[in-house]
């Protein structure tokens, strides 16, 4: 069933196959949306009834007076005769079945009794020129013919109120044929909303709870649909063609909770288009193209909680942006071109309690205005041209917990004070702020931080207890840091409550001594994967206590140093492949899949082989060189033995060689019982004493 607009005249699809008309009282007043023309309809048929697309046109054209506050005039850009068309002559159009095209083949379409009132009411003020006039048109023509009783065909009701009247203007002929075609554009919207099926079917929509929920991504969508179930709740447009929103886009849904209008081309949002929408709780409009925003452009939403404005073209935020939104909570102008937001914007947000100011081109920190909000949580100024942070800047937001500078140039711009009143701060995010140290004593006031990020900045070094005042840290990442060489073991020696520790994607870091992180017992990630590291000593960590941790993408030397990663990647098989990088016959195999013998610290059979061969040679060689050596030590004696005088044998014979002048002979042993004093020594006797 579709109800497409509440509390107006009804039109109903029943049994039967007749078609109930009322007479048309005349008019000598111009045809506009000022006077106020209203209408209604229900349907309840299982008929799929096919009509023309003519939601367009009557998008620009008319205006559907409910329950709103008041109505408003709508000129059409398409049809712009329409609002002005004077009537003066009679019609009795709908007294007439010849004048209604396709009558008795809507009536075989539809197999339905359908019952139908249009009626126009003028605004009953003093001074009204259109009731004057309608009230003169019945003198002129009579009340008897709106009065005039019809009979009624048997087994039918009348479900229309005796005091509704039909009052449509009398035409000139110069214009007859347009003023019959505005009640049937009117009837054919009535067709084109007999089932929102049809309407979701056509946008290739997806619906649930009931079609009370209906996402469309249909391309060709350029103007909001206007046959959707009234009692809609949510309703997310995404990625359709939609221009702007106008005043009667969404008045039909008053019971919306939820919109997404994100990825659209808006570039306008009519005054009050959001005024019939109270109950509405999330508006995305974000990555569209408005450019600005005025007062009234939130009227009416006074429970909305979420507003995302992110991706746009916004320049400035006027003081009256927001005074609508006091129950505001979580606010998003990021990525758009903000370059002024006025020191009043944020003050009728009480309750503000997330603002993302991130990716504008502001120059300074709105301090100002960041003071009308100060139970703010959650904080976002990065990448934005400012280029220091003074402590008067986030001075009154004593509540946050969570501050992204994220992108600003603060190379030289955080002081000793600048974060000294956020006594509660938790997470701190500082990526590339270009800082070429680790700002210590500009944290060391965030007593509470538990998570910091510091990725691509210009750090060289980590040095010896760089956060020691933040004892309660609990996750850290320095991940892109194009500079970073080295670390210190006691890095981290005083944040013994780290959980979390992501030093990665660092091209230069080659070398983490032993023991960084041995003592972090509470440590249940590290990633310290996409390094320049090539070894990896065991006692870094203990690593069993680990559950996650990560090493790949570093170009690791498998050797003997890192024997101990091949049986400990067998413990945890489902890590990512480490690689060897070098030696060459291992060069891009998984260090999972190598041998044992593969990276230890023997040699291969082939160079077994060679070192063998070479280690004879030199034995060898050495052998060769110790002869010699002794040989040329013991020259003389051997030269003097082998020069001694030849002796007599036992039996008294000479046993020596004799080479010319020169006799050598071989001692023999004389018998034990030859006379000693032969054998002794004995001086010669002079010749001259004898």
């Amino acid at each position: 069933m579709c109800e497409a607009m509440q509390r107006l005249s009804a039109v109903s699809f029943r049994g039967g196959a007749t078609i109930r008309r009322r007479p048309l009282h005349s008019c000598q007043h111009p045809v506009s949306i000022d006077n106020d023309l209203s209408f209604r309809f229900s349907c309840s048929t299982k008929d799929q009834i096919s009509s023309p697309q003519i939601s367009t046109a009557l998008h620009e054209t008319f205006i559907a007076h409910s329950d709103c506050p008041s109505s408003r005039h709508v000129t059409s850009s398409k049809y712009p005769n329409i609002s002005s068309m004077s009537c003066s002559t009679e019609s009795n159009y709908f007294n007439d079945t010849n004048h209604v095209p396709n009558a008795q083949n809507f009536q075989r379409k539809s197999k339905g009794r359908i019952e139908h009132s249009i009626y126009s009411r003028a605004l009953k003020t003093p001074g009204n020129s259109s009731y004057a006039k309608t009230v003169a048109s019945r003198r002129s023509y009579g009340d008897h013919r709106l009065r005039r009783a019809r009979p009624q065909r048997e087994g039918t009701t009348d479900s229309i109120a005796s005091s509704e009247r039909v009052l449509v203007p009398r035409c000139a002929a110069s214009t007859k044929i347009l003023c019959l075609f505005l009640p049937m554009l009117m009837f054919m919207l009535i067709l084109d909303c007999a089932h929102a099926s049809i309407c979701i079917d056509r946008f290739q929509c997806e619906t649930g709870e009931e079609k009370r929920v209906v996402k469309c991504t249909d391309p060709s969508i350029d103007l909001v649909p206007m046959c959707l179930s009234p009692g809609l709740l949510q309703l997310s447009l995404h990625q359709t063609k939609i221009h702007a929103l106008y005043l009667v886009s969404l008045r039909f849904y008053t019971d919306l909770r939820h919109v997404n209008l994100s990825d659209n081309e808006i570039n306008h949002i009519d005054a009050k288009s959001f005024e019939c929408q109270p109950n509405l709780e999330e508006l995305h409009l974000a990555n569209n193209k408005l450019a600005r925003l005025n007062a009234d452009t939130f009227l009416g939403l006074h429970n909305l909680t979420v507003l995302s404005l992110r991706g746009n073209q916004l320049m400035e935020i006027p003081d009256t942006t927001f005074e609508h939104l006091s129950r505001l909570e979580m606010l998003d102008l990021s990525h758009n071109r903000l370059h002024s937001i006025g020191d009043q914007a944020f003050q009728p947000l009480g309750l503000l309690r997330v603002l993302q100011l991130s990716n504008n081109m502001l120059d300074a920190v709105p301090a100002q205005a960041l003071s009308q909000v100060p139970y703010l949580a959650e904080l976002s100024l990065g990448t934005n041209n400012f280029s220091t942070l003074l402590a008067e800047d986030l001075a009154p937001l004593s509540y946050l917990t969570s501050l992204d500078l994220s992108g600003a140039p603060l190379r030289d711009g955080l002081h000793a004070g600048s974060f000294s009143s956020l006594k509660d701060l938790r997470l701190l995010r500082l990526d590339d702020c270009g800082l070429k140290a680790v700002p210590t004593e500009a944290l060391g006031v965030l007593d509470r931080l538990e998570s910091l990020y510091l990725n691509r900045n210009d750090f060289v070094e980590l040095g010896p207890q760089i956060l020691d005042k933040n004892r309660r840290l609990q996750i850290i990442e320095i991940v892109g840091c194009p500079e970073l060489e080295r670390m210190s073991s006691e890095t981290f020696k005083s944040n013994l409550d780290l959980r979390k520790v992501i030093i990665a994607r660092n091209p230069k870091l080659w070398i983490i001594p032993a023991g960084t992180f041995r003592f972090l017992t509470q440590m249940t990630y590290l990633d310290l994967h996409a390094n320049n590291l090539m070894t990896l000593q065991r006692d870094v960590a203990v690593w069993n206590d680990i559950p996650i941790w990560l090493l790949h993408e570093n170009p690791f030397e498998c050797n003997c140093s890192i024997a101990w990663l091949r049986e400990q990647l067998d413990i945890n098989s489902s890590k990512p492949a480490v690689l060897c990088v070098t030696p060459q016959r291992l060069s891009g195999k998984a260090l999972a899949t190598t041998e044992i013998a593969d990276v230890s610290c023997g040699m291969g059979p082939a160079t077994q082989g060679l070192m063998i061969g070479a280690i004879v040679v030199v034995l060898l060689a050495v052998l060769i060189g110790v002869i010699l050596v002794l040989l040329f030590r013991h020259r003389r004696p051997l030269l003097r033995e082998m020069f001694k005088r030849p002796e007599w044998n036992a039996r008294n014979e000479w046993n020596g060689r004799c080479s010319g002048s020169t006799c050598s002979r071989d001692l023999r042993a004389y018998p034990p019982d030859y006379p000693e004093y032969i054998m002794a020594s004995h001086k010669p006797v002079p010749v001259t004493e004898l």
